[in-house]
């Protein structure tokens, strides 16, 4: 059908046809945008099934077409059917900040609707306002943190770290509650709130790294972003960390190794002996792992490393001597030059991986 057909249906089919033309109009996006005025006449279909599917017809439009719509998409915010509510929210939240602050209020009031869904996308558009957003909006999205439903306490995550460190720090301790929550979305969500932080998030750097150790590798990737992204303005506060090398338990000992990796060079550089240390620890995955932190080092590499390093050419672990191989891959050409008789035993090493890591290695080294 086109466009005009689609339009005529809104205005004299039944109701079935109504949302059947406001769905596809949707799906033309911005080439449907003439036919606005059309789709916003149906925000108030007596059809609650055409009314949900006009505020999701019009987010689709456009950002332009739902701004000159705005008023009429917030009237729709206290419709009686929570799927209506709820592309509402959702249309909302693409108008932008200065928009969005107009109709901030109705907003705030959805973070009290009985359904989560509402609750879920007002969370995601207030997020959306920006510079616009005040201590009002900030405080409903902190109650969002405490929310009964998963999606709700994710979306207000991931809300106050899109608006900015301060946001974030004024209920960190939220946040840090919301880093061991039984959902993995919401772990994940406020990894990467402390992450938007950066620096700011240096004084949570334990909290943020036991994460590392999360059973969801999404949560785990999140928090060596945050760790990165907070980088050398951790060192005040890696006091942490350090216990945790000596830890008895070895995956505690392994999420160390890893914390001090992602806080990048700087970190690995201070605290190189303790990772050392580790390089003879009782446990593959650890001697691993401090292996790998090592490789953070790079051009920091000294003799004292190189030569720790080089003992796990010899390491009963195969994972252990690849490690070896990509650690001195990272070390400056210098320093790995010396080790080269060591490299070249690799290439005998029952495991294929670790033939391949100084086979490689050895490539780099003949380029360079």
């Amino acid at each position: 059908m086109s466009a005009e057909e689609l339009v005529m249906s809104l205005r004299t089919g039944n109701s079935a046809s109504r949302k059947f033309a406001c769905d596809a109009l949707a799906e033309l996006g911005l080439e449907a945008s003439p036919c606005a005025i059309s789709v916003a006449a149906c925000l108030t279909d007596e059809d609650e099934s055409v009314r949900h599917a006009a505020c999701k017809a019009l987010a689709a439009l456009g950002p332009d077409v739902a701004l000159q719509h705005a008023a009429a998409l917030a009237k729709c915010l206290e419709d009686e059917d929570e799927d209506v509510r709820e592309a509402a929210c959702d249309a909302l939240s693409g108008l932008g900040g200065t928009s969005i602050h107009e109709h901030s209020p109705a907003l705030v009031r959805c973070l009290s609707d009985h359904s989560a869904g509402v609750r879920r996308s007002s969370a995601g558009a207030l997020g959306m306002l920006g510079d616009a957003a005040a201590p009002e909006h900030i405080a409903a999205l902190a109650k969002g943190l405490g929310d009964e439903d998963e999606d709700v306490r994710r979306s207000a995550c991931e809300s106050l770290g899109a608006l900015g460190p301060d946001a974030a720090l004024e209920h960190v301790a939220q946040l840090i509650h919301c880093l061991s929550d039984d959902d993995e979305g919401v772990r994940e969500a406020a990894c990467m709130t402390f992450a938007a932080m950066g620096s700011f998030a240096g004084p949570w750097c334990g909290p943020i790294a036991k994460c590392l150790r999360d059973e969801d590798d999404s949560v785990c990737a999140a928090a060596r972003k945050a760790l990165q992204a907070v980088g050398a303005s951790a060192l005040p506060h890696a006091g942490p960390l350090l216990k945790w090398l000596s830890h008895t338990d070895e995956e505690v000992r392994v999420g160390a190794c890893q914390a001090l990796a992602a806080l990048g060079q700087e970190a690995v550089t201070r605290f190189a002996p303790s990772l050392i240390d580790r390089l003879s620890d009782g446990e593959d995955d650890v001697r691993a792992a401090a292996c790998h932190a090592l490789a953070t080092l790079r051009e920091n590499a000294v003799e004292r490393d190189a030569a720790a390093v080089s003992k796990c050419f010899e390491d009963e672990d195969h994972d252990v001597r690849r490690s070896a191989c990509e650690t001195f891959g990272a070390f400056s050409f210098e320093l790995t030059r010396k080790y080269v008789a060591k490299i070249r035993s690799c290439l005998s090493d029952g495991d294929p991986n670790v033939c391949s890591a100084a086979r490689e290695l050895l490539q780099k080294l003949e380029t360079t």
